[in-house]
């Protein structure tokens, strides 16, 4: 889908954090197909117009049908309220590995996304498709796992959110002058467009 930014809720507003979306045509549509897909591509330049709560909304239409997105139901990372204001730097995570594990367990990020969270998913015996895991699960976890876990806490809100894992950046200059290797040819076909804009995707697979 791609000039996805046109998928929003109808108003912003000052308490849209704390408001629940108030879908257009585009979004409820996108809503209720990301729901059975297996992959969803929402592409756009400009994911933030007005607010960053738009970014949210977009994640949120990947995450439907998806915890590896955004988590489960119960995930901390789906209230807009707490999500956004984490990533923007504007609230911390807990620095108690304990009230820390609500955040970092739904949704686990994968293996390769840092050696903590490789060691972390082989300590519980996860499967790279096993998504989030319970709050017991921190009682299984020992000693050296805990001080990993507490090591990449201060840089866990802005580094290794599911915004971070789920939103792709990608400046013109790169996609016209990578080669897709299926096709032999650039990515992005040059144009006469400025070359420093941007070009962003979000992605489900």
């Amino acid at each position: 889908m791609d000039e996805a930014h046109r998928s929003r809720r109808k108003k912003i507003t000052d308490s849209c954090l704390e408001e629940k979306a108030d879908p257009n045509n585009l979004m409820r549509f996108l809503s209720q197909i990301s729901q059975r897909t297996k992959s969803m591509l929402l592409a756009t330049a400009t994911p933030v117009q007005l607010h960053p709560v738009e970014a949210f909304d977009l994640l949120s239409i990947l995450a439907l049908g998806s915890d590896q997105v955004l988590g489960d139901p119960w995930s901390e990372w789906r209230k807009a309220d707490r999500a956004v204001p984490m990533v923007m730097g504007e609230s911390e995570i807990p620095v108690d590995e304990a009230l820390a594990w609500s955040w970092v367990r739904n949704p686990l990020p994968q293996a390769e996304d840092h050696r903590t969270f490789r060691d972390l998913r082989r300590r519980l015996q996860l499967q790279p498709g096993d998504h989030v895991v319970d709050a017991g699960s921190f009682n299984q976890l020992r000693g050296p796992d805990k001080t990993k876990l507490r090591r990449v806490l201060p840089d866990y809100g802005r580094q290794h959110n599911p915004f971070i894992r789920h939103i792709i950046r990608r400046t013109r200059d790169y996609l016209e002058a990578t080669i897709d290797p299926e096709t032999g040819e650039p990515y992005l076909k040059p144009g006469k467009r400025q070359a420093n804009s941007i070009y962003q995707t979000a992605l489900k697979s």
